[in-house]
């Protein structure tokens, strides 16, 4: 028989065990609620597009153990470098993201990319904490060459420079850096039948062969290179051209449509401007505009690095300046540059935003488009006119810019210019986005022979950059003579170094554009 002391110590001790039992089921509880996502399998190395092994993004709670989700959950999938996300093993059916099931605390998804690198998987989820990974895309087998560095144009008897460099590739593009096949470079189009000299059989070393000492002994536009190597598909060169020193005549390499064009207003820290350009997913063509009292030789040797890696347009002077030159020196100076810079230079700008109301005396501004027209022309050269787009915010209706065009320009620039562009910033206008293949139209038919696009726009405002970025370089019209352009004025700001987020968004526009 139990005494009344005893019956309380056993009901003390009940009390007390069943008080712990609710402690450690909260305790539970609460640890097996969801606070994060964790991708639990093993970094993959896959090559490229070739479909990854499993991949689970799991619910965890904050002890880093699996927490069931109370519902169904939507976790979204990120990935940098081409990454895409797949429901299946095979890789056939694309996903942006994946639904964790109620009561379940793990799923499962593949991924695949073409890019060779580090690619990192981002997953999120409303309410949880996200998850990263990195996983490493390798290249797949050789089976083509790529020029990594094409051949630029090159004064006769001079060493083509920067080195030409021939790549072993895989279908994707990506560099084998394993391959170490004998490449072969001759020339294939050959508008003069020159000869090419130099050691033009090299091996590839970590898959590149350079070619260090290539000359072509004959003047011509247009050659081209083709690369060999043995059972893998060839490549042929962009066209390059071989001048006589002190030529009159300038080179005029074929410039492809559409023009994605940048703007340089300056050109120090050039090694980051070569590699922005060089790496691009399309050839640019870089407008550099030159400054107001400066001698063209400041700008041979920038200009002549930058005409290797893109097409370049020489702003002669940019509108801001043009007032502060008589039509004399403005005329002396196109010759200037045309004589230093002929050479690199694809395009010439004779005017920028011509019609706008602060470049001086209508008849001064005229006589000095139609005088640096004429100049390039007779040099042979490509000849571009900047108007200035001023619809509703001009305060003299006569600079209007259909107004001022169809007054002012002559009829020999309206039928012989190469290339029409229109500056326009939103800033300028009250945030005016116009009917713009109403516009192009309109200017098409007044330069039926012309090229006609963007030449400026841009934006001061670092919070409206990246959609103005995506939304002009998007513009597409149904015109024959569109070519895009766009030549964003903030180009060193915005695009050098390439590690600036702005140069990625620039590149991936221009890349699914």
């Amino acid at each position: 028989m139990l005494t009344h002391s005893a019956v309380r110590m056993r009901i003390a001790a009940s009390v007390f065990i069943l008080a712990t039992a609710g402690a450690v089921m909260a305790s539970s509880a609460f640890a097996m609620t969801p606070v994060a996502l964790r991708i639990i399998t093993s970094p993959q190395t896959v090559t490229a597009g070739a479909c990854s092994g499993t991949t689970r993004v799991q619910a965890q709670d904050s002890a880093s153990s699996p927490a069931p989700v109370s519902s169904v959950t939507v976790v979204s999938l990120a990935g940098s470098s081409n990454l895409k996300f797949y429901s299946n093993s095979t890789c056939s059916t694309r996903i942006y993201a994946v639904k964790i099931a109620a009561a379940s605390a793990t799923k499962a998804f593949y991924f695949k990319s073409t890019v060779v690198g580090m690619p990192t998987i981002t997953a999120s989820a409303a309410g949880l904490a996200s998850a990263s990974q990195t996983e490493v895309i390798t290249p797949a087998a050789a089976t083509q060459v790529m020029f990594r560095s094409q051949p630029r144009n090159v004064l006769l008897g001079a060493l083509i420079a920067p080195p030409v460099q021939v790549a072993l590739s895989d279908r994707y593009g990506n560099t084998v850096s394993s391959g170490a096949a004998s490449i072969v470079i001759s020339i294939a189009s050959n508008p003069s039948s020159g000869t090419l000299s130099g050691l033009t059989t090299r091996a590839a070393i970590d898959g590149v062969a350079t070619f260090s000492d290539l000359r072509v002994n004959a003047t011509g536009l247009g050659y081209t290179l083709r690369a060999l190597s043995p059972n893998l598909a060839s490549a042929t060169s962009t066209a390059f051209n071989v001048t006589a020193p002190g030529s009159t005549g300038l080179p005029s390499r074929p410039i492809p449509d559409p023009l994605y064009g940048i703007t340089l207003d300056a050109v120090d820290h050039l090694p980051a401007i070569v590699a922005s350009l060089s790496n691009l997913s399309h050839t640019a063509t870089t407008r550099v505009v030159f400054d107001e009292f400066v001698p063209p030789s400041d700008y041979v040797d920038p200009v002549s690095q930058i005409s290797r890696v893109s097409y370049v347009m020489g702003e002669i002077l940019d509108s801001a300046y043009v007032k502060r030159y008589t039509v004399a020196d403005y005329l002396q100076r196109t010759s200037d540059y045309l004589d230093a810079l002929g050479p690199v230079v694809d395009i010439w700008e004779v005017g920028n935003e011509i019609n706008g109301e602060w470049l001086g005396d209508t008849p001064s501004v005229v006589a000095k488009m139609q005088g640096a027209y004429d100049r390039v022309k007779q040099r042979g050269a490509r000849a571009a006119l900047t108007l200035y787009y001023n619809e509703d915010c001009w305060s003299n209706p006569a600079n209007e810019m259909f107004t001022w065009t169809q007054a002012h320009v002559p009829d020999d620039m309206k039928q012989g210019l190469d290339y029409v562009l229109i500056s326009y910033y939103e800033d300028d206008c009250n945030g005016l986005q116009p009917d713009w293949l109403r516009v192009f139209q309109k200017l098409a038919s007044m330069f039926p022979n012309s090229k006609i696009g963007f030449g400026e726009n841009g934006t001061v405002y670092a919070s409206r950059k990246a959609s103005y970025i995506q939304r002009y370089y998007s513009v597409r019209l149904a015109l024959p003579q569109y070519i895009g352009g766009h030549f964003w004025w903030y180009g060193k700001q915005d695009f050098v170094p390439l590690s600036n987020p702005l140069w990625t968004i620039f590149n991936d526009v221009i890349r699914d554009n």
